[in-house]
């Protein structure tokens, strides 16, 4: 109030009574207590105050007194029902995810409303296509676990898959996400919005039904990963260590690869990971489908950074028509949806993060026991890294397994410090602007931004990689 006041001197035309109930008020006193202090009349005192101060009126006073009070109990008041409001609109909305759960729990009512030509095989409903004529390159998982609900279209490419929604929206949309959810809430008699027609118990107790049941699948996922896991380390130690003279090492041999050349500047060591196995079966069982190829194969363990097996990377073998060892054809491992060969080379488990420890060099440690100055060759297939370790046996070199696992491969710290070594990939002819140019361009950058100095080792032109040098003599790899 202080504030509002003006100097008061005897020639500001106000009387001594009027000038001491003013200083009163500018000094913070309330009426009341100016009335008992000078013993004035209220109804002077209030006239006072409203016709010479410049400030609020008394009843403004009087008003603004209990504003904070009613402000604030007006704000909690506004705060709880935002609050009750906001819970009832989540109680009301369902979200995306959540409408995806309730589709996986009823995954094959959904496949037989959205396709009824397709038939049941198994954990799988199969048919033609997402246009719903007859055949079987369309597969949607319908049993239990973390797959279900999900499908795949062997015909239709790599990008052919998805969920439920992604299904709905494929099959009767044309990938259009909005219309395939209104499509589902449908299908499931569930609304959102305020009015008579939303069931909220019946929402409420679908929504708990859908979080048990994916909480129950991503424990499965996980009990899934782990028995794989268990199998392909299994796989992997049922295998025979390398020989001179098995298929393996034959096969190698094929590929311009001598693994005695390892042997004989390491005082007859030989790549660890990898071994022979000479029966491994190729896919899975189908009921009602042939029984699957079982043949000898290349199997190589991937590990983490820690050391951890992870994963078994396998390369199926055999004999052309001149007992010449090489992978395995069409003739043994057959055709894909799309009538192209099968590919012999299969990964079980995840091998993301991990590598193929395939030569360490001159230092024995595994890779997280790396030396200052100390560089890392790293190949994508096991074929080109093993032709740089015979070209230089004093340098450590492994396997990605693929290029898309480039980008997440786990390194030592040292890596990206200054007295670390280099990151060298060996890298394929890949032609410019081409799927396998640009993951590398996006693997090495995430490399770079981590600090790491990235290199490369690139093959001659005409040459695919360097393995291929070394098979037709192109020159020194």
């Amino acid at each position: 109030m202080a504030s509002a006041a003006f100097d008061r001197t005897a020639g500001d035309g106000l009387s001594a009574r009027e000038r001491s109930i003013l200083n009163l008020w500018d000094g913070g006193r309330s009426i009341e207590a100016i009335v008992r202090e000078l013993g004035a009349p209220l109804a002077v005192v209030r006239d006072t105050v409203s016709l010479f101060h410049a400030g609020p009126s008394t009843e403004e006073v009087t008003t603004r007194a209990g504003l904070p009070a009613a402000n604030a109990k007006m704000v909690a008041a506004m705060l709880a029902a935002q609050a009750k409001a906001e819970d009832r609109r989540r109680r009301d909305l369902i979200e995306v995810g959540e409408i995806e759960n309730m589709l996986r729990d009823r995954a094959e009512a959904v496949v037989r409303e959205l396709f009824p030509n397709a038939r049941k095989a198994g954990h799988e409903m199969v048919l033609g296509s997402l246009g719903g004529e007859p055949g079987s390159s369309l597969s949607i998982h319908v049993g239990g676990g973390p797959k279900r609900g999900m499908w795949k279209d062997f015909a239709g490419g790599d990008q052919a898959r998805g969920d439920m929604l992604c299904l709905i929206e494929q099959a009767l949309f044309g990938g259009d996400r909005k219309r395939a959810v209104q499509w589902a809430k449908s299908f499931l008699r569930i609304a959102d919005g305020e009015g008579p027609e939303v069931d909220r118990a019946r929402i409420d107790a679908m929504r708990l039904e859908a979080q048990a049941n994916a909480e129950r699948r991503q424990k499965d996922a996980a009990r899934q990963r782990q028995a794989i896991i268990a199998s392909a380390v299994a796989r992997w130690q049922s295998a025979r260590r390398l020989e001179r003279g098995d298929p393996v090492d034959e096969y190698l041999r094929n590929r311009g690869i001598d693994l005695a050349v390892l042997a004989q500047a390491s005082g007859g060591r030989t790549p660890g990971a990898l071994r022979y196995h000479p029966a491994v079966q190729y896919g899975v069982r189908v009921p009602g489908g042939p029984e699957p190829y079982v043949g000898p194969a290349l199997v190589a363990m991937v590990t983490s950074l820690a050391g951890a097996h992870i994963a078994t990377h396998r390369i199926w073998l055999a004999q052309d028509a001149r007992g010449r060892w090489g992978k395995a054809g069409p003739d043994q491992l057959g055709y894909d949806e799309k009538g192209e060969p099968n590919d012999p080379k299969k990964v079980l488990a995840s091998p993301a993060g991990g590598h193929i420890p395939l030569w360490k060099g001159t230092n024995r440690q595994p890779l997280h026991g790396l030396k200052p100055g100390e560089d890392v060759f790293a190949s994508e297939g096991i074929e080109n890294g093993l032709t740089a370790a015979c070209a230089d046996p004093s340098i450590r070199v492994i396997s990605t397994v693929a290029l898309p696992f480039f980008g997440q491969l786990q390194l030592p710290d040292i890596l990206g410090q200054p007295e670390g070594g280099r990151l060298i990939w060996l890298r394929d002819n890949d032609p410019p602007g081409s799927d396998a140019e640009t993951l590398l361009r996006g693997a090495v950058a995430k490399h770079r931004e981590a600090g790491r100095r990235v290199g490369f080792v690139n093959p001659p032109g005409g040459a695919k990689d360097i393995n291929d040098v070394a098979q037709k003599g192109l020159g020194n790899v």
